[in-house]
């Protein structure tokens, strides 16, 4: 998605009051992989300093069992700087889920698991079901169909395209060569190259 695009899946997302905003905006923000997005727990997260820690994945085993693991690489093992926006959604993402957990409705059925994204029983989300809500949501916003990956090649493209050097992009997404980044994404930086023509002029002629 273009930024417009994204703007316009989260002003949805929030004026829906849907469950997986926080989600959703932090995929695009950091580009983690959903694996690692649906592993996230409280424990990994420093939010007064603004740090995740990505320190393992949910995958799903031959039998179905949805189960913690290791990240993709060693590499995927890492450490996400976010900004004071992201800290404020991810704050307002735990007081929903306190909410939830208090309601008399699934207070016997809920099972704490620190989740940072929980089902509506603490459990970590099942990503067939996410992927549901996703489409859902792109319909609402008048957006085209997308995988939820999608959404951290979003990260790259919107990061790549507004200067962030490729090494500095490749250490947040979790690759482990920068050369797998620009193999993946090189075509991106094809855009920015008006962009550094005109600096290079600024910064030898001006």
């Amino acid at each position: 998605m273009n930024i417009e695009e994204v703007k316009k899946l989260l002003q949805v997302g929030e004026e829906k009051n849907d469950k997986n905003y926080a989600l959703y905006y932090l995929a695009i923000v950091t580009g983690m992989r959903q694996g690692e997005l649906l592993g996230l727990q409280w424990r990994n997260l420093d939010l007064e300093k603004g740090i995740i820690k990505v320190v393992q994945n949910l995958k799903r085993l031959p039998n179905g069992k949805l189960v913690f693991g290791k990240p993709k690489t060693k590499t995927s093992i890492r450490s996400l700087t976010v900004g004071e926006d992201t800290i404020d959604v991810l704050k307002e993402q735990k007081v929903r889920i306190t909410s939830e957990r208090e309601d008399i409705k699934v207070k016997n059925l809920w099972k704490e698991m620190d989740m940072v994204f929980p089902s509506t029983i603490g459990t970590p989300i099942d990503p067939t079901n996410l992927l549901k809500k996703f489409r859902k949501l792109l319909k609402k916003a008048g957006l085209p169909r997308l995988r939820f990956h999608d959404l951290r090649h979003t990260s790259a493209s919107l990061m790549l395209n507004n200067g962030v050097d490729v090494l500095v992009a490749s250490r947040r997404l979790g690759h482990s060569k920068p050369s797998i980044t620009l193999d993946v994404y090189g075509h991106l930086l094809n855009s920015v190259q008006d962009k550094v023509a005109s600096k290079m002029d600024e910064l030898v002629l001006k």
